[in-house]
């Protein structure tokens, strides 16, 4: 018998795990997902596909932080922005504990987590 790739014997799996049936015939285990459907696009794709009618009456609120250097998170408006990407044309361009920084031309705003009006 030909060596099967990785690829291949996980595709098996999946298959045969999908197909086991018991004694009575019936189907034991269904996948409730399709596990090779491509994933839905990012917060931030859809934040960026925003209309620019609808991106400006998007209120900025500062819901949280995670502060991990390059790798650091903002959760704005319940949209996860990494640093450095943009969200309504504004470019996060700083994450610190508890406020970011977002930047677009010569404008800067500052959100902060304790600050809830901010932003409306």
């Amino acid at each position: 018998m030909a060596k099967l790739s990785a690829k291949q014997l996980l595709a098996m799996v999946v298959v045969l795990s999908a197909t086991q049936v018991n004694h009575a015939g019936q189907s034991v285990h269904a996948l409730k997902i399709n596990p090779f459907a491509r994933p839905l696009e990012s917060q931030a794709d859809r934040a960026q596909s925003l209309p620019s009618e609808q991106a400006g009456t998007v209120p900025f609120v500062l819901r949280g932080t995670m502060v991990a250097g390059q790798q650091s998170l903002a959760n704005i408006s319940g949209v996860i922005v990494a640093l450095g990407k943009e969200i309504n044309g504004y470019r996060l361009v700083a994450i610190h504990q508890r406020e970011v920084v977002l930047m677009k031309g010569d404008e800067r705003r500052i959100l902060s987590v304790d600050n809830k009006d901010e932003g409306k």
